[in-house]
């Protein structure tokens, strides 16, 4: 049975330690091509797409949540609505509303050649975790939601 040394020593031989990173970027995704992902509990949609001009686009989307309605909570609406605006100001980040109240980011990020499965893997994760502070303040803000309406006026009497 081969150790774990031997399999390593197997992966270096295979690949030639100068033609490593060439060997990886020489392998192509066909596009149009769509794959998803969860990061803080988010779901996110990817997909990349060639252009005329031989480049590519990265789009990555992802839902945030949904702004409160005024019932539920008018103080969490005002804080996801200003959480939502404020991000506008995040360079290359498009986050908008739907019809039903839910919060979307949008993040692309062009190529200028067709480009091979690592540079799409890495240029996702790089997109994503920029979209973290987002999701995490989302999150948050949300929570003071769910915290108001577990407060009921019964609660606050009989932890009085």
């Amino acid at each position: 049975m081969p150790t774990q040394n031997d399999l390593q020593d197997n992966a270096k031989s295979a690949i030639d330690e100068k033609r490593g990173p060439d060997l990886l970027a020489s392998h192509y995704i066909p596009m149009p091509a769509t794959f998803r992902f969860d990061l803080c509990g988010k779901r996110f949609d990817a997909a990349i797409r060639s252009h005329k001009d031989g480049g590519a686009e990265l789009v990555v989307r992802g839902t945030l949540g949904r702004i409160p309605f005024s019932a539920e909570s008018a103080e969490a609406r005002r804080h996801v609505q200003s959480l939502v605006d404020a991000a506008q100001l995040i360079e290359d980040t498009k986050v908008s509303v739907d019809k039903s109240q839910v919060v979307f980011a949008r993040r692309i990020m062009s190529f200028k050649s067709k480009p091979p499965p690592s540079y799409v893997a890495a240029g996702t994760a790089v997109m994503a975790i920029s979209l973290k502070p987002l999701c995490e303040a989302m999150e948050r803000r949300l929570k003071v939601v769910e915290n108001a309406s577990a407060d009921t006026p019964e609660d606050n009497q009989a932890v009085n």
